[in-house]
């Protein structure tokens, strides 16, 4: 998942088929993309308005 600045598109990238416990997590995600307004605690909020350049973030993850 991406997060973008306000006004550009959120773009979600997802391989592989969802399993299990995945499948849960991959909706949680969408509908947490699709929120509004962030559910992130204010602490957080600050600490990412903090960061001075872009950042990309990657998670890979296995079956257990």
């Amino acid at each position: 998942m991406f997060i973008r600045p306000e006004g550009e598109e959120v773009g979600v990238r997802y391989d592989g088929l969802p399993w299990g416990y995945e499948l849960g997590s991959l909706i949680g995600g969408v509908i947490e993309a699709g929120r509004r307004e962030s559910s992130l605690r204010p602490e957080s909020l600050e600490a990412l308005a903090q960061l001075d350049r872009d950042l990309a973030v990657d998670v890979f993850v296995t079956p257990t």
